[in-house]
């Protein structure tokens, strides 16, 4: 029989993520425990989660997983242009675009209704 020290690991590792507060629709794809969310995330960025997007994910709980990722590399309380917001997306997933769009979609980023400013949202940004 395992002991208590084994069952605190069991429990550890079964630890969900808190949603971020700026989600825009709490469901079950917001469910990710610790375990999901590390080996998810070695799947689309195999080289490093700093690295470039293998591909983009289709199912949904699989893209809140990553975005939330690609979220942290930008810093709260900074204002960045549209260029900005590409240039940084570039280096994640040729296709930008739809990044950007998922991100605000999501509710990790907004924007200008004219579309000339981006930020992240202060209670998007996720310490784990």
């Amino acid at each position: 029989m395992p002991d208590k020290a084994d069952f605190s690991l069991i429990k550890e590792r079964s630890a969900f993520l808190a949603p971020h507060k700026t989600a825009r629709m709490i469901d079950d794809r917001y469910n990710v425990t610790l375990e999901e969310n590390e080996k998810i995330l070695k799947k689309y960025f195999p080289e490093s989660i700093d690295g470039s997007l293998k591909t983009f994910p289709l199912k949904e709980k699989h893209k809140l997983i990553v975005l939330r990722q690609i979220a942290k590399r930008f810093q709260s309380e900074q204002t960045y242009n549209e260029k900005e917001i590409n240039q940084i997306l570039k280096h994640v997933y040729d296709d930008y675009v739809t990044l950007r769009r998922y991100l605000i979609e999501y509710g990790f980023l907004d924007r200008k209704s004219d579309g000339n400013q981006y930020w992240l949202k202060s209670d998007a940004a996720i310490k784990e």
